[in-house]
């Protein structure tokens, strides 16, 4: 019935088993799930058809001009005040990630392809969006302390590597706006589904870092994936209706 087109890594690998198992893969294929790939199939309705479409600079720009709040973001450092993040047009895991205390001297340094302003925070959140429909919400805690700022890692980066993991939230505690900033950022970046990582700063406001087409999980509490493939299979059974 469906094709999923994932790319490699363990959560991949378990939304192809979670969909084999409801018997939603293979057969007449009559729709394809993109997970992190991109790219329509001109015969046959696709999720996520637009994922991929985009670098991490341009898709800070599309939700920017969509009205969505980011973090402050340019390809030109000289624009933003430093402690400021040097980021790659294409990463995972936040391990691109260099800090400037001082702002380089030079646009397009070598280390960086654009800038992130460092925002102080409170929190750091993934939210879960299928269309217009809230998933699933993760905050990020530090896990593994034995790994906070070890071998020089700076303290602002909340990553694997420096000892945090995502950490389920029940439902009740999910503060309404922060599940509607998730489903505008994936709104505005015209796509079906995806994990939007946001961070809640110091100041009360939230603010989006990103917008995954092929979120990761983590521990136990797998809601965020599982909610995923139960609209999918809702999707595939309806018809594989297109967005409103």
């Amino acid at each position: 019935m469906l094709q999923l087109r994932a790319i490699a890594g363990p959560t991949g690998r378990l939304l192809k088993a979670m969909l084999e198992e409801r018997g939603l893969l293979g057969g007449q294929i009559k729709g394809r799930v993109n997970y992190g790939h991109g790219g329509e199939a001109l015969d046959m309705p696709t999720l996520n058809a637009n994922a991929g479409r985009q670098n991490k600079y341009e898709e800070l720009v599309k939700l920017d001009e969509a009205g969505v709040r980011t973090i402050p973001f340019s390809n030109n450092a000289l624009d933003l005040a430093a402690p400021i993040f040097g980021r790659k047009f294409q990463h995972t895991r936040g391990n691109d990630i260099f800090i400037y205390n001082v702002r380089p001297l030079l646009r397009g340094d070598r280390l960086s392809d654009y800038y992130t302003q460092l925002v102080s925070k409170q929190t750091e959140y993934r939210v879960w969006v299928f269309r217009s429909k809230w998933l699933a919400t993760y905050e990020k805690k530090l896990e593994y302390p034995h790994r906070y700022g070890r071998r020089g890692r700076s303290k602002e980066v909340w990553n694997w590597s420096n000892g945090f993991a995502y950490k389920f939230v029940d439902p009740e505690d999910v503060c309404p706006n922060l599940k509607q900033i998730a489903v505008d950022a994936v709104a505005a970046m015209n796509l079906d589904f995806g994990g939007v990582d946001v961070i809640l700063g110091n100041d009360g406001r939230y603010y989006v870092l990103e917008v995954n087409s092929a979120p990761g999980t983590q521990g136990e509490a797998r809601q965020g994936i599982t909610s995923l493939v139960n609209c999918i299979e809702r999707w595939a059974k309806n018809g594989f209706k297109g967005r409103a």
